[in-house]
């Protein structure tokens, strides 16, 4: 996400998500959430671009197929 403002001149300043897990008490469903925050986190500080927002939803409809969305700003000169 973040190449995506690199590749248009433009330097990322926030980035934010939105997550989609499976039921809380289903067997992955710890194990996922910790490997994406751990992701996110890491992703964005490597950087230094803070992620600033985003939402969590946890539905049985996600058990084993979780969804990640991302979404990056940034800054460009005219």
């Amino acid at each position: 996400i973040l190449r995506d403002v690199f590749t248009m001149g433009a330097r990322p300043v926030a980035a934010m998500n939105a997550l989609r897990f499976g039921a809380p008490d289903h067997p992955k469903t710890r194990h996922l959430v910790a490997g994406v925050v751990s992701g996110v986190g890491g992703y964005g500080n490597s950087f230094g671009v803070p992620t600033v927002g985003g939402e969590v939803n946890f539905d049985a409809r996600y058990n084993g197929n979780i969804l990640v969305n991302a979404f990056a700003a940034g800054l460009a000169k005219t």
